[in-house]
């Protein structure tokens, strides 16, 4: 899978799990690993997180 394939697959796993409060999530897992000292690992998750808000702000059903 692609980081893109990734990324969009935990968004619809948070999404799923945590509805509305899925951006919160990834932004607790992101700093978790920041201050873990994983700092790919913090980018990824931070990418996450701003999946998430868009796809949230998005139509319904666009998520891919």
């Amino acid at each position: 899978m692609t980081d893109e394939e990734n990324i969009q697959q935990a968004v619809r796993n948070l999404l799923a799990r945590y509805g509305k409060d899925a951006p919160r999530q990834a932004e607790l897992r992101a700093e978790e690993l920041r201050v873990a000292g994983d700092g790919e690992g913090h980018a990824m998750w931070r990418a996450i997180g701003r999946a998430v808000a868009a796809a949230l702000k998005a139509p319904s059903g666009s998520v891919h």
